[in-house]
This record gives structure tokens, sequence and C-alpha cells, in this order.
């Protein structure tokens, strides 16, 4: 799954690089991957995964923006914040290497 995860942020960038007006572009990505019964997700972005057991879900994956940093304590609290910048995406497919 991992291997998948590079080649779609591989082909994003790529893609971003032969047009300037899709420079900088870049998307969320959540998986699952099954094999009897094991389970492993992926999830990049604000693209949590969910688990639906015994007429509940829950959610199971953290979601990769700034309040979601502010809120688990890895990223420090500033004034200039605002509800929309904690939003924000701090991770995406295709951004960054």
């Amino acid at each position: 799954m991992l291997y998948a995860a590079m080649t779609a942020h591989k082909a994003v960038r790529d893609e971003a690089a032969l047009d300037e007006n899709k420079q900088g572009m870049g998307t969320t990505l959540a998986a699952i991957w099954l094999d009897g019964s094991t389970a492993v997700s992926l999830n990049i972005g604000d693209s949590p995964i969910y688990l639906s057991r015994e007429g509940g879900v829950e959610m199971i994956s953290t979601t990769h923006t700034l309040g979601a940093e502010l809120k688990a304590g890895t990223r420090k609290p500033s004034p200039k914040l605002n509800r929309i910048t904690k939003k924000a995406l701090t991770r995406a497919v295709g951004i960054r290497d």
C-alpha cells in the first residue's frame, strides 16, 4: 500500500510539472488493504478512515490538518490562526517530497 501511495504522489507531482496552472496541486488519500481478517489503513490529508461495527461508526485515523495538530498538541497555537486556517492541510499527496 505504501508503494501505491508513493506512486500516486509521484503521478500528481509529474502532472503538476507538465502545466504551470497545476503547480502546487495535491490531493488527499484514504485506502484500506484487506487480507483475510487483517486490515491495514492509510490516510493522507483530511480523508479519515472510519470503522463501522455493531451498529456504530468510529473514526480510526487522524486527519492531517492544522486544527487536528493543534488539538493533539503536536503544533503550538498562534493568535494568527483562525477557523479557516485550522482546516488547512498539513499533508497531501503530491505536495513536497
